[in-house]
Parts: structure tokens; C-alpha cells; sequence
């Protein structure tokens, strides 16, 4: 199986249109429970969370929000954390001729690296590779919802399993326009994808997915859609 490192290297490498690529290095974020001392309520809101999370599978900041359904579990700093975004910050630029290197770059890289959707194109437009995040436990049985999700959304690419979950990278490029109305009907299928991560991609204008490895491992090419 190829990762996907590999495989965008290769697909890039492909698609003459493209004169550069951009790399997202991601700041390190640590949970909200070690972010801040959490007492009364917003201790109680994130234990009910986790128990929430255990059993469904959810996406925390889902089950940290349906715990305020609870007027008991009210917790301002959690409504506050909630809308936290970190822009981006850190850009790695790489042109066409630097495209081979990047293997050896996530190789070698100790600090977790994405690939950005915005491409530059030789005629001068700005581009978007069509990216996304998904929920969805990576259990084999689950490739056929994920797959299906893909086809509804009219998107041809590749699939990739994750330690936890799937990524998936387009290969039909997209200008800003089209990004946006993907990605906004994209969020009515949450949380198979995730919306968080819709959300903030949406905030900034462009996707980022990771490509570097996380709990040892990289993002697995598993099929062609």
C-alpha cells in the first residue's frame, strides 16, 4: 500500500498544470482539559463528554457541546474554547522541481505536516485539491459508507485510512468557489465527516490534511473512487 506522501507526490508530479504547492506545519494544540485547571461545571461537562465519546464514537467537541443541552452542566469556557481557530500560520512552499523531495521531507520531519489544498497554477490561477476529513471509525465494514458518501458528493479521487478514521484527496481541481460549495454540502454528511474540521477550513479558505504519521503511522492509500 502507498501512503499518502507517496501517492500526492506522484499525482502532483502528474498534473502539468501545477507550478507549486504549499505544506502546513501544525501547531501543537493540547486538549482542552490541559489547557486550563477545569473545576465545577466545566469538569463535570468534559467527564460527561468523554463518557458521551466512549460510547458513540462522536466527535468530542460535539458531545462537550450536547453536554450544554444539560442546564446542570453549563460551562461558559467551554462554549468560549469552542470557537477557538488557529490560523496558519507556518507555510512550506514547495515548487515543482521541489515536489520529489517531499517523501524524504515527511520522513524526516518530527513535527506534523499537512498538505494545503491551494495550488498555483501556470497559467497564474489558484487552485484547490478537493480534501477531507472524515469521523468514521476506520473499520474495513465502514469503507463502503465512506465510499458511498464520496460518490454522493460527486467527488473522484483516492481514499486513505488513517489511524483512526479516513482522509481523502481529489484529484479534480477546484477554484474557491467550487471549494466553498463543496465543503458546505460536505457538513450535511457530519458526522461521517467531520464538520469541526469543515468549520475551520471553511474559516480559513482553504483544506489542510495531515500527511506526516501520527500513533506510527501514515495515512494508507486503500482505494480509487
Amino acid at each position: 500500500m502507498r501512503n499518502s506522501g507517496q501517492f500526492i507526490t506522484e499525482w502532483l508530479l502528474s498534473e502539468d498544470g501545477i507550478v507549486s504547492i504549499n505544506l502546513v506545519v501544525f501547531p501543537d494544540i493540547q486538549p482542552l482539559q490541559n489547557r486550563f485547571d477545569l473545576a465545577g461545571s466545566d469538569s463535570e461537562a468534559v467527564s460527561k463528554a468523554l463518557e458521551i465519546r466512549a460510547l458513540y464514537a462522536l466527535p468530542f467537541w460535539d458531545c462537550l457541546l450536547l453536554t450544554q443541552f444539560d442546564p446542570t452542566l453549563f460551562a461558559q469556557r467551554v462554549i468560549k474554547e469552542a470557537m477557538l481557530h488557529n490560523t496558519i500560520s507556518s507555510l512550506i512552499q514547495l515548487s515543482r522541481k521541489e515536489i520529489v523531495q517531499l517523501p524524504l521531507i515527511l520522513e524526516e520531519e518530527t513535527r506534523n505536516i499537512g498538505i494545503n489544498s491551494r495550488v498555483l497554477m501556470n497559467d497564474g490561477r489558484e487552485m484547490h485539491i478537493p480534501l477531507l476529513d472524515f469521523h468514521i471509525p476506520s473499520y474495513p465494514a465502514n469503507d463502503r459508507s465512506v465510499i458511498a458518501v464520496l460518490k454522493e458528493l460527486n467527488l473522484r479521487g483516492h481514499l486513505f485510512r488513517t489511524n483512526r478514521s479516513y482522509h481523502f484527496i481529489g484529484e479534480v481541481l477546484m477554484d474557491q468557489t467550487e471549494l466553498v460549495a463543496f465543503l458546505s454540502k460536505a457538513i450535511l454528511l457530519s458526522p461521517i465527516i467531520d464538520k469541526n474540521w469543515i468549520a475551520h477550513q471553511l474559516i480559513e479558505g482553504s483544506c489542510t490534511i495531515r500527511l506526516t504519521r501520527k500513533a506510527g503511522q501514515y495515512p494508507l492509500l486503500i482505494s480509487k473512487v
